[in-house]
Formats: structure tokens, sequence, C-alpha cells
């Protein structure tokens, strides 16, 4: 059967400094939609159907009906959704996904909320130093080629050592230029050592963010960064700090041991 036809018009009208769209189209033709529309309704057809009109008519306002339209971010992954990107891009194997995941929530580079990723500032910091010093190995590209080569060598097509020094050679290079080259990002806190009375300073370890004296290695003082939320158990005047497991993230009191308040999720801060 033939194709329904349409007409569609686009008009701007200009109103002082403000620019108006409006567009409409118009069933010229009926086409399949003879038989297959049951309503053969001519309102439902034609949508928003534009008068005719000439350029520079004057245009009463009838009504003016504002709308914004945000474009949307695409979807944070999950775990399913991030495996499937891997398998699209010909990143890892079934038996990698889920240390590949493992490794980035347990070094603190992303964490999963409600079943979803989102990355960390200290994600963002060596993701962006990485993307920057080593370009070639960040490339998506790059790995699902290495897994070709590897299936290659297997099956006795390609040489180890030929692959290996085609792999290492420029990558030292690389990486030689980024160790003379990277300058270490200092992060000065408004607090004072106890012990010295030098600043403070921001360093990341692995158990997370916390602070730590500048005058380090002469003076070895640490402490926690804390949340600013007071503890909610009855006369403990602790504030609760972010701390890490074997079983992910969780909030515990910095009176700890002798209070030994957690959470998983962070209580809402009572205001005064």
């Amino acid at each position: 059967m033939s194709c329904a036809r349409y007409t569609t018009k686009n008009v701007e009208i200009q109103a002082d400094k403000y620019l108006f769209v409006a567009s409409g189209s118009n069933l010229v033709f009926k086409g399949f939609l003879a038989v297959y529309n049951k309503n053969n309704n001519e309102e439902e057809n034609s949508k928003n159907v534009i008068p005719e009109v000439k350029e520079n008519d004057i245009l009463q306002l009838i009504k003016l009906l504002p709308s914004q339209h945000f474009t949307k971010p695409p979807s944070r992954y999950s775990d399913s959704s991030l495996i499937k990107a891997l398998e699209e891009e010909g990143i890892g194997r079934p038996s990698t996904y889920a240390p590949i995941i493992y490794t980035l929530i347990m070094r603190d580079y992303m964490r999963r909320l409600k079943g979803y990723f989102y990355p960390t500032e200290l994600g963002f910091k060596v993701c962006d130093m990485l993307i920057e010093y080593f370009p070639k190995i960040m490339d998506l590209k790059f790995t699902a080629l290495m897994e070709e080569e590897l299936d290659e060598i297997e099956e006795g097509r390609l040489e180890r050592l030929k692959v290996l020094q085609d792999f290492y050679l420029p990558f030292k290079e690389s990486l030689d230029f980024a160790q003379a080259n990277i300058k270490k990002e200092v992060i000065v806190s408004d607090q004072v050592c106890d012990k010295c009375g030098k600043p403070m300073i921001v360093k990341w370890g692995r158990r997370g963010k916390f602070l730590s004296c500048s005058a380090f290695p002469n003076c070895k003082n640490s402490k926690s960064i804390t949340s600013g939320v007071k503890c909610p158990e009855p006369g403990c005047v602790g504030e609760l700090v972010e701390r890490r497991s074997k079983r992910g993230f969780f909030y515990g009191c910095t009176n700890f041991p002798k209070c030994r308040f957690t959470s998983r999720t962070l209580p809402e801060k009572k205001q005064d």
C-alpha cells in the first residue's frame, strides 16, 4: 500500500528581540491510513496545523505556552550495563568483568549507590592524569587490540616477545616522561597540625581521604576528615567520619573505640 504523505511547515515569529518557532503537519494523502486508521479522524491525522501566512504578516497573539527542554545526560552505569558496554568495546572477558568492577570500587574510583556507579573525586583525578600522560593505554581500542594479540599468541600466529617489545618500549617512554613531569598536587586545608603547628594537607590512602601534616616524614601526624555531622549516640560528642572495610564504606564515630556507632548512610545534619 502507498505511504501516507504529509506537508510540514515551520514558521519563525519575530517579536521584539525574541524569536518564536511554530511547526505543524497536515495530511495530504491518506495512503494506508485510509484503511488502517480505525478512527479515520482528520484531527488526529493532522497535528498542529499552521494556517496560511506570508512573510512580514502581523500576527495576533492568542496564547503563549512557555516550555523549556534540557538535554538529558546518559544514564549511569549499573553492573549489567557496564558489562554490556565492556562487551561491545571488546574489553575484558567474562572471567574479568567481576574483578574489574571490584577493583574500581575497592580503590575508591567509583561507588555503587542504589545499584548505579558514581565516580569519586579520586576517580576523576586519576582518570584525568592517565588520559594526559598515557592516552594510548586509555584509548578503548587499546585493550581490545591487546586481547586480540593475546589470542593470536595462544594460536601461534604472533611471537610473544615481539608483542611485549611493541608495547613496552613506547610505554617506558611515556612512563619516564610522566614521572619526570607529573607535579604532586597539594591541597592545603584550614587546619594546623596538633603536634608541630604546620598546615595539614589532604591526602588519599587505602581507606579514603584524610589529613596529613605537611612536614611529613619529619612529622607523621594524621587525622580523619569529619563529615561535620554529630554522632547520634546519646552523650557522645564525637563526629562521624567515613571509613572503609572489606564490605565497603560506612560512617563511624571519631570517639572509637569508646563509641562504636556505625551507619551505612550519613544521618541528616540537625540544624540548631
